[in-house]
């Protein structure tokens, strides 16, 4: 077996599993909040600044970006990838990736929106938002913007996975 890391100011409440990884080391990030009851299975990686409400499932080998909020009793199938800045809603089935600032709820879990607060919290420009809607909602093209260094950063997010042909 391999490890279980848990990085600097996490919070897990009560009823919670956690296992250790089988292939690589179960990982949570910094800042990550794990409410009462969630099971986190074999080798899930959770990013920085998540939230996950209670009685979340995770099946192993899943992978959370940074920033990524679960809402309560969704269940992520294993192998999955959910994106930087996603919400995944109440008592959502994940079956697939999920991109990166997006909302998805449902059985299975769809794409409903993009996650606008959570971007406005995180002080995104609005033009920038407006180009992620563009690329995620109506499947334009990627194109050059001039950004400030804090919006490049999330740009880069989004270009790494359109390149990854992960866009749907």
């Amino acid at each position: 077996f391999k490890n279980l890391y848990v990085d600097d100011n996490v919070v897990i409440m009560d009823l919670c599993h956690i296992h250790s990884g089988i292939k690589r080391n179960t990982k949570i990030g910094k800042n990550s909040m794990i409410m009462s009851g969630t099971h986190i299975g074999h080798d899930v990686h959770i990013g920085s600044g998540c939230n996950i409400s209670p009685n979340v499932a995770f099946a192993g080998e899943v992978t959370l970006k940074d920033e990524v909020t679960i809402g309560m009793g969704a269940t992520i199938h294993q192998n999955v990838t959910i994106g930087s800045c996603s919400m995944i809603g109440m008592g959502a089935a994940v079956i697939n990736d999920i991109p990166p600032f997006t909302t998805y709820a449902g059985v299975p879990a769809k794409k409903i929106k993009v996650n606008e607060i959570k971007l406005e919290r995180l002080g995104i420009s609005l033009k920038l938002i407006h180009h992620i809607k563009e690329v995620l909602l109506d499947d334009q093209p990627l194109k050059k913007l001039k950004l400030s260094p804090k919006d490049k950063r999330y740009f880069q997010t989004l270009e790494k996975w359109v390149k990854k042909g992960k866009v749907s």
